[in-house]
């Protein structure tokens, strides 16, 4: 948690953010940051994922609400203005997509919703070093509201989302270094359907994917074996649209959703302990 305390104290502050809190894991506490929105104009950043940080910038790809274009946002320190360039626009303009840092520092992005509002299945990949983005492989299934983690071994895990007909179990793999193997339907699927979820992947390379269902259950994905749990974890409280941060001693905390509270996730016992604590507001992420 101090690196991100680190980074979020290098974003400028301005009267003119957008407000999160802060989790003070020492002292238990709640500070409520003002922090810089990563564009030029006023519209809002519906995706933005993290690209490995050369020297003492912190680049970031960020994806301007219209769902078409690319902005690529430097953060060179806490004196200095946030560098914005804007990028060619994506192959398939989208939404509520999944954006996922590869090995080689490239960015899949897959699934979302079109402008027109259909659900895409074509996928593309980001190469910041040509500051480009081509089509990749098609999803099996056309999602949106999924997640897609990236694997120890360097593939991607695709889990659940919303497709035609509603929430999904299904998950799916993608290779980078097999393009042209596609996605791999998985032949296990998750014991629930979810979609807004969060999947971290934990310390020994197995994946918590929590929430984004009615009932507030959670699983863990095996790499390994490339299956989920055999029984449902019952979370302390039901979320969607929550947040999932994973600390130090491999303990996950789950905040906010569709409610206040804050909950704890412990690998050693697959417990979920509900914090006493509430958030200021009740928050969600798009």
């Amino acid at each position: 948690m101090k690196s991100a305390e680190t980074e979020i104290g290098d974003y400028p502050i301005k009267p003119d953010g957008f407000d999160i809190m802060l989790l003070q894991v020492a002292q238990k506490s709640m500070d409520e940051v003002i922090v810089k929105e990563l564009h030029e104009t006023k519209k809002r950043v519906l995706q933005k994922t993290r690209i490995e940080a050369r020297g003492p910038a912190r680049p970031f790809i960020a994806l301007l609400a219209a769902g078409a274009t690319l902005a690529m946002a430097t953060l060179v320190g806490a004196s200095s203005s946030t560098q914005i360039k804007q990028l060619d626009p994506l192959v398939v303009p989208r939404t509520a997509h999944a954006a996922t840092a590869l090995t080689d520092g490239r960015i899949l992005i897959t699934g979302g919703r079109a402008s027109t509002g259909y659900i895409v299945a074509v996928s593309e990949i980001f190469d910041p070093a040509t500051e480009t983005s081509t089509a990749s492989a098609t999803l099996t299934t056309a999602r949106v509201d999924h997640t897609a983690t990236l694997l120890p071994d360097g593939r991607v895990l695709i889990a659940g989302g919303t497709g035609a007909s509603g929430s999904l179990t299904s998950a799916e793999i993608f290779d980078p270094s097999n393009p042209a193997a596609g996605f791999q339907v998985l032949s296990a699927a998750m014991r629930a359907a979810r979609a807004r979820h969060t999947a971290t992947l934990l310390n020994d390379g197995k994946v918590l994917i929590a929430g984004g269902d009615a009932a507030g259950t959670a699983e863990i994905f095996d790499p390994t074996t490339e299956t989920f749990s055999s029984a449902l974890l019952a979370m302390a409280a039901p979320r969607i649209g929550h947040t999932a941060t994973l600390f130090s001693d491999d303990s996950v905390l789950l905040a906010g959703g569709n409610t206040d509270s804050m909950e704890l996730f412990t690998p050693a016992d697959q417990k979920f302990t509900l914090d006493p604590q509430k958030m200021s507001a009740v928050r969600t992420r798009p």
